[in-house]
């Protein structure tokens, strides 16, 4: 039987990054420009390291294409420090690549339309193959400047929608305007929030029977699926085999699909996954151990500033937002990251208030 150490130390390592009520540090935003995601590489490396994490969250590091989505990802990424861009030197390129201009390509295959360097960029000071954008701090805010491994920074990773194995559930087809995708391999429960919160975001929560359904249709054709409900055995509310169940981001939990008969807590069941199309129950719940390996269902906002995640930034979040006042929590409610939750911060939240779009 897992002790409720065991359980506690299991969500603590699947829940390493969060903010009171559930909420991420660095979570996902949902660009204004061309609904593409955005966040912030989980720390400072070089841009090669900064790349292996935007893939291993199906993106890459961020394709700039025009002017307007320059200038917000500056406003957006820039206040504090310089970032990784996807534009990259091509040194393989052995009929384009030249120093100090030539076969700069965007790591996402796209074209190049757009560039925005520094008067006297890119130079190759010294192995320098790699492009980033200055921040708000410097005297070339929001233009380009190539640099070598020697730098490390944070890099400004970029989800597309249909890319990557993530999919989007958009609010003109009745969905919630949130995205989606499947974790990369058959894991424990656990291991597959860990995979998902790695990502800066959770294993799904379901609100409605309509997502439910979506969820059911869009991933689960061939095999149960786990989604971000656990039982917490440390919480008052605990008793076998109905109380204490929460959705890992903090939501509430208004809707239920459970099978009939379950949860039934049959040998350490802390844990649910969604039977899949093949299943007598599809789409129903049932309560399972960490001896079930399955795919999880990784869920992305991108609304920031939605602090509980309840689908509304309102008093919940303002309050929260309060809570971490003059401190620096890595990402939001620190909208604008420079490095203090403060007026502009509480500003941007008041200027969202209301439905999530």
């Amino acid at each position: 039987m897992i002790s409720s150490h065991t359980h506690v130390g299991l969500i603590a390592l699947a829940t390493c990054c969060l903010l009171p009520g559930g909420a991420l540090a660095d979570g996902w935003i949902k660009s204004p420009v061309n609904n593409h995601y955005y966040r912030l590489t989980d720390q400072n490396s070089n841009w090669p390291d900064a790349q292996l994490e935007a893939e291993a969250c199906g993106g890459n590091l961020v394709t700039i294409n025009d002017q307007p989505e320059n200038d917000w990802i500056l406003a957006t990424f820039g206040q504090q420090s310089n970032r990784w861009i996807g534009f990259y030197q091509d040194l393989k390129d052995q009929e384009n690549y030249s120093e100090p201009s030539g076969a700069w390509k965007w790591i996402s295959g796209d074209q190049v339309t757009f560039t925005n360097w520094i008067s006297t960029e890119p130079n190759d000071n010294g192995d320098e193959h790699w492009a980033q954008i200055k921040g708000k701090l410097s005297t070339w805010a929001g233009e380009w400047n190539d640099h070598s491994l020697i730098e490390t920074l944070r890099g400004v990773i970029e989800i597309v929608p249909g890319e990557g194995g993530w999919v989007d559930w958009p609010i003109t087809e009745g969905g919630n305007g949130h995205l989606y995708r499947l974790t990369d391999a058959p894991g424990t429960w656990p291991v597959s929030e860990f995979e998902a919160v790695s990502c800066g975001a959770h294993l799904a929560t379901i609100r409605d029977a309509a997502e439910n359904q979506w969820v059911l249709e869009t991933f689960g054709s061939s095999t149960n699926l786990w989604i971000g409900l656990y039982q917490d055995l440390d919480h008052p509310s605990y008793r076998e085999p109905a109380g204490g169940w929460f959705w890992i981001n903090g939501e509430p939990v208004p809707y239920i699909n459970w099978i009939s008969g379950e949860p039934n807590d049959n040998g350490d069941e802390h844990w649910v996954q969604m039977k899949g199309q093949q299943s007598t129950w599809a789409g129903q719940w049932n309560d399972h151990s960490l001896i079930e390996m399955l795919h999880g269902v990784i869920e992305v906002p991108g609304c920031p500033w939605d602090l509980d995640g309840s689908g509304d930034v309102g008093i919940e979040d303002f309050l929260s937002l309060l809570s971490l006042w003059g401190t620096d929590p890595g990402g939001p409610p620190d909208f604008d990251f420079d490095g203090t939750v403060g007026i502009t911060d509480f500003l941007d939240l008041l200027a969202n208030w209301g439905p999530c779009a």
